[in-house]
């Protein structure tokens, strides 16, 4: 009698076993967004270890969420941004401030972590960033504005010139204009030699005398 009752049972529930089987193993194979997924991740480890105190676990748990592939640029950012706190926070400001230095290489108009969220020497850190990072800016600029042109940039020109220089020696009337202004040079100074002999001759007498 107990086995036939046994059997019934396990009759009636094996369906329901195996529906719940079957529910489990379809609801784990249904793939999560990564984003949600990464973003979860991020505001877990904020939550487990930066709000917390615990800033060494969080700076070595973010270090592992940025060498994640294809993390959304946002989320990038406000990883890389809790680093640098938790950086700032565990006595390493200089490696706070690199940190920072990615941001602001690689986000445009990026205007710093919220101060209503993060301490003030976080702040703090940030403003030496930003200093530091326009101090790069303005030397990147000036370096480019007085790079020498290379000499290779300016010989085509160079050469131009000195040959339209010397092709005009080779002109039909560079010679003709030459020889013109000789031919004039020459007559003015056979006139004045005229004028000068006419001169001479005008106050000269010549006086013939005869001695037997």
């Amino acid at each position: 009698m107990m086995r036939q009752r046994f059997r019934k049972v396990t009759a009636l529930l094996s369906p329901l076993v195996v529906f719940c089987f079957l529910t489990v193993q379809i609801t784990c194979a249904i793939p999560r967004p990564v984003s949600a997924e990464t973003s979860n991740d991020l505001k877990q480890i904020e939550y487990a270890y930066y709000f917390r105190g615990k800033y060494s676990e969080a700076v070595e748990a973010l270090r592992d969420f940025l060498k994640r592939p294809g993390l959304d640029p946002a989320e990038e950012r406000e990883a890389r941004e809790f680093l640098a706190a938790s950086l700032v926070l565990s006595g390493s400001p200089g490696e706070g401030r690199d940190q920072f230095l990615k941001i602001l290489n690689s986000t445009e108009g990026y205007e710093g972590p919220d101060t209503g969220l993060f301490k003030q020497e976080v702040i703090d850190a940030f403003e030496e960033a930003k200093t530091q990072y326009s101090s790069m800016l303005l030397k990147q600029a000036t370096e480019i504005e007085t790079a020498v042109v290379p000499e290779s940039a300016v010989e085509p020109e160079s050469d131009l010139v000195q040959d339209e220089k010397k092709s005009i020696f080779k002109k039909w009337w560079f010679y003709t204009i030459l020889g013109g202004a000789v031919i004039v040079v020459a007559a003015a100074s056979a006139s004045k030699e005229d004028d000068a002999s006419d001169e001479n001759n005008k106050g000269t007498l010549t006086i013939g005398v005869t001695i037997h």
